[in-house]
């Protein structure tokens, strides 16, 4: 009797450890420790800004085990507070000798846990490893990580006891750049050159004249370089203008801050008297002038002198020829075109936003339309003195389009052509708009921080007494040459 008992125990522990195939042998249950990590899954990125790779949100780490015919076994979920660390799950009842495929997922939701807050990313067909599907729905990632995704498809040994599994990047990184917002280099609605009339009235004799004239902005012959022609207004009543080789001044146009900048002391090429006439911007301190730089702000349509702009005498008395106070508005005519500036920019791209595997392997396709694109965009009235603003998204890899496009209030007016550019898990890429030129280039490669324009600085020269009590003196003016 006592033989039969421990007999009856034996084979109802071996129910519970044990169960017989259809080939009636024994198949042993057994379990696998793995342990997810996804601690080194930004190493391979290098941000543009150290704030680039901020969190905001928690990381949710979803994992599918799959049995050796490819339907679940067993899936689950936990959350970490960022792209670092690990946690370990048990799978047990594991048979056989086949190999499980395990499926892991990392991306962002928003805090607190909430699995509802619509992350970038959702996984469906989950029943089975060959309809697995990994969704993009939002690529917009501004400057936190909401749009990166790592994963893991490995298999897992029911005999391998432990596991680690290193969650690698699913997708690309890629900065989209905005140059020379401010530029409006070229012809039509992003020009500068052209005619600009103004009237202003000159503060530095009493009874000062009031003048209405014109100018003109060209390009010059290097990159940046303008030439604005005719600026004085009491040289060209002496008719000494450009047509005559004189009252002709170079500058650069900067395009951090949207000004054109003529550099102090420029021969007019005109003389008063015997002695020179010079070029001068100014600036106002207890009562003098003191030379610097003469800077215009370039505006919708119009050039504005931001400081004092006179021409100096350079004789005994140090007088001014004529000053004019800052704010002097030049007007374009030479079309409602000249001196615009687009309302918007943006760069688009078409990209992959579906994830799925064959062989355990991923294979990335999209699901928009042709005319259905992704555009991130800039308005340059809200950064007036940057030159380039960068923005960036997490894109699944393959063959993307891209295209720059131009708005006035708007309306597109320009557009470049669409090119296709191949994105690789786990790169970075540089799209990049010039919006003086309307060119549009793009690169793969490790991006770093640009240096800031250097600001210019002035030195003051000896000081001009302003606002003289003294009549306007009968001139004699002549070009320098005669």
């Amino acid at each position: 009797m006592m033989k039969r008992l421990i007999l009856a125990a034996f084979a109802a522990a071996c129910l519970l450890a044990c169960q017989k195939n259809d080939g009636g042998g024994v198949v042993v249950r057994q379990s696998v420790d793995v342990t997810i990590r996804v601690n080194d899954v930004l190493s391979g990125y290098t941000p543009y800004r150290t704030s680039d790779f901020s969190m905001s949100d928690d990381v949710l780490v979803r994992y599918f085990l799959y049995d050796p015919s490819g339907k679940l076994f067993n899936d689950g979920q936990f959350f970490l507070s960022e792209f670092s660390g690990e946690q370990t799950v048990s799978f047990s009842d594991l048979s056989g000798s086949e190999n499980y495929t395990l499926a892991a997922f990392a991306y962002c939701v928003d805090g607190n846990n909430d699995t509802d807050s619509e992350p970038a990313y959702t996984i469906s067909g989950t029943s089975e490893l060959s309809t697995l599907t990994v969704t993009q729905e939002d690529e917009n990632a501004y400057t936190e990580l909401w749009s990166f995704l790592a994963y893991a498809m490995t298999p897992i040994s029911p005999s391998a006891g432990t596991v680690t599994v290193n969650l690698a990047s699913a997708v690309s990184l890629v900065y989209l750049s905005w140059d020379n917002i401010h530029a409006n280099k070229g012809g039509g609605p992003s020009s500068i050159y052209g005619d600009y009339t103004a009237t202003a009235k000159d503060i530095y004799w009493k009874d000062g004249e009031t003048f209405t004239w014109t100018i003109t902005v060209e390009e010059g012959s290097t990159s940046g370089e303008v030439i604005v022609k005719n600026l004085s207004p009491t040289l060209l009543k002496y008719d000494l203008d450009a047509d005559h080789n004189c009252n002709i001044f170079t500058g650069t146009y900067d395009e951090a801050s949207g000004t054109i900048v003529l550099p102090r002391s420029q021969n007019t090429g005109a003389n008063s008297g015997g002695y020179a006439i010079y070029l001068e911007g100014g600036r106002e301190d207890s009562g003098y002038i003191y030379f610097e730089d003469l800077v215009l702000a370039v505006g919708n349509g119009t050039l504005t002198t931001v400081n004092y702009m006179g021409t100096f005498v350079d004789n005994e008395a140090g007088d001014f020829l004529e000053l004019f106070a800052p704010g002097v508005v030049f007007t374009s005519t030479s079309g409602t075109s000249v001196g615009k500036e687009a309302s918007q920019y943006l760069t688009g791209y078409h990209n992959n936003d579906i994830m799925r595997f064959q062989n355990n392997q991923p294979v990335f396709s999209c699901s928009l339309g042709e005319i259905n694109n992704n555009t991130y965009s800039l308005t340059p009235s809200r950064y007036p003195n940057s030159n380039s603003i960068y923005g960036w998204v997490f894109l699944f890899p393959g063959d993307t389009r891209i295209f720059g496009r131009s708005l006035m209030d708007g309306n597109v007016y320009e557009t470049t052509p669409t090119q296709i550019l191949s994105l690789k898990a786990a790169k970075q890429y540089a799209i990049d708009l010039d919006c003086g030129s309307m060119e549009l280039k793009a690169w793969e490669g490790t991006l770093s921080g640009k240096s800031l324009l250097s600001k210019r600085s002035f030195q003051p020269t000896v000081p001009i007494p302003a606002s003289a009590d003294f009549p306007r003196p009968n001139l004699s003016i002549t070009k320098a040459s005669e």
